[in-house]
């Protein structure tokens, strides 16, 4: 049964992975494009706008697609249409009422975050691009609750490839500069989420039912504090580093950030095949021992990618970016970091959704995000952008309020296995570049090596018994005591 569960997780992380993986190739794709375009204090302020619209755009979905996960197996198939449709329509139109408003005082809004109005007209079109990519979401989520996974990766992946190409073709052909980013993401959030109602339109009506909305209201409403928590987790170390510092230091930081992510999109696949399976066993007997498996191999595999971007992040950018950038390879290895105890903050925290007593999740988060501002704003004036990696991971470190059983403390000692291998790689590329890549070459193995201590004996005995059987292979004439 737990082997059952297992392979259906990782076939459906490797089939959402897919769209994933080309998201990430894609993203990857426009660094060197947006790096060899534009300045760093360019490339800030394009990190700069997407952070403050992110913010707004996370409290609007009030906590409603994770609602509509939690309670759309509870009903038949009326009762789930009316749910879909009821949350659907209440994510849509507050954001377009909202965000058309907000357009209307950017330039209020440009000199509050930059202190000049030249970044209005930014503004105003990323804040007219979040009603739609708000109305996309809810396509999204009748899809991985339907198991539709390929259909999903046709819609996200094709809005990644069409955006992508929107955007060179206005700023590498037209020169339309930072407008053409914010253009094409318009366009395309505005074309797709079209294509997304009409690819489950027969999951969407024109009803919205007010019992399912106190319903839905009353689960993610609590929600509200755990989206800014999460936007001050990803995004608010760049306006404490706008405000204290320049924005060339946010371009850096921007580019770690964004080679970090490739730790975020292995978590999105992850995520988006797990939780489906997890809402539909988590009452079943062998559900503890299945979330206890499923966490330790993914930390495992998560802290594994986080070590080899870490070690060889100066060598990313030697290849994606201009001189001007490298700067901004110090603090991948800490953000992705970041990602691993996300992911187990993750995975800990479902078993408050399954209890629904989200008054408890929001009450960590809102915690662990007032730490983490306090250590943006004591860290960044001083160490700038390696402070705030620190703070981004300090608030990792304080979410810990869990209701599963799972081995957190092997989370404490993946972290101290980590950290110096994190810190070793700085120091070889700062004293010994010369031979640097051959160091961390042969760091990364030994860690990997570290890592197998934390399998838990079940699975160090199944490892023993795969070794013995490649050596009996391998040596068919040798046996044990000979």
């Amino acid at each position: 049964m737990l082997r059952d569960y297992i392979k259906r997780v990782s076939k459906d992380a490797v089939v959402y992975g897919i769209g994933n993986v080309a998201l990430s190739a894609i993203s990857l794709f426009l660094v060197p494009i947006y790096t060899r375009i534009f300045s760093p204090g360019d490339y800030g302020v394009l990190d700069v706008i997407a952070t403050a619209t992110s913010l707004l755009s996370m409290i609007l979905m009030f906590g409603m697609t994770a609602a509509v996960f939690r309670f759309y197996h509870d009903y038949d198939e009326a009762g789930k249409k009316e749910l879909v449709s009821t949350g659907f329509w209440f994510q849509f139109l507050t954001p377009l009422v909202i965000c058309g408003l907000s357009a209307l005082f950017s330039r209020s809004l440009s000199t509050l975050l930059f202190g000049s109005e030249r970044y209005s007209r930014f503004l105003a079109i990323s804040l007219l691009t979040i009603p739609f990519n708000s109305m996309m979401r809810m396509p999204i989520t009748v899809m991985r609750l339907n198991f539709q996974k390929i259909r999903y990766n046709l819609l996200v992946l094709g809005r990644g490839l069409f955006q992508t190409t929107l955007t060179i073709i206005l700023v590498v052909f037209l020169r339309k500069g930072l407008m053409g980013i914010f253009v094409s993401g318009l366009v395309s959030a505005v074309l797709f989420s079209a294509l997304g109602v009409f690819l489950t339109a027969r999951h969407v009506r024109f009803s919205f039912s007010l019992k399912h909305f106190r319903l839905l209201l009353s689960f993610g409403l609590p929600m509200v504090p755990a989206s800014l928590s999460r936007w001050i987790m990803g995004s608010a170390d760049r306006l404490f580093l706008v405000k204290m510092t320049t924005l060339r230091e946010v371009g850096l930081y921007s580019v770690g950030f964004k080679l970090a992510t490739l730790q975020t999109f292995l978590f999105m696949a992850f995520q988006l095949a797990w939780s489906p399976i997890a809402y539909s066993i988590y009452r079943k007997p062998e559900a503890e021992r299945v979330f206890r498996k499923v966490f330790l191999y993914f930390m495992l595999l998560s802290s594994a990618l986080g070590m080899f971007l870490s070690l060889f992040s100066l060598e990313a950018l030697k290849i994606l970016t201009r001189p001007a950038y490298y700067g901004g390879y110090k603090v991948v290895g800490l953000l992705a970091l970041g990602r691993v105890l996300h992911a187990a903050f993750y995975l800990g925290g479902m078993g408050i959704n399954f209890a629904n007593k989200m008054k408890y999740f929001a009450l960590a988060i809102i915690c662990s995000a007032v730490l983490n501002l306090f250590l943006n704003f004591f860290l960044v004036p001083p160490f700038g952008i390696m402070g705030a990696a620190v703070a981004c991971l300090g608030y990792y470190w304080a979410r810990k309020v869990y209701s599963l059983r799972l081995p957190f403390s092997k989370v404490g000692v993946l972290t101290a296995i980590y950290l110096p291998f994190f810190a070793g790689g700085i120091i070889v590329n700062r004293f010994l570049p010369q031979s640097a890549l051959l160091i961390k070459c042969v760091a990364l193995p030994v860690f990997l090596f570290a890592l197998l201590m934390l399998l838990e004996q079940e699975e160090k005995t199944a490892l023993r018994n795969f070794i013995s059987s490649i050596k009996d292979k391998l040596f068919p004439g040798k046996k044990t005591g000979e």
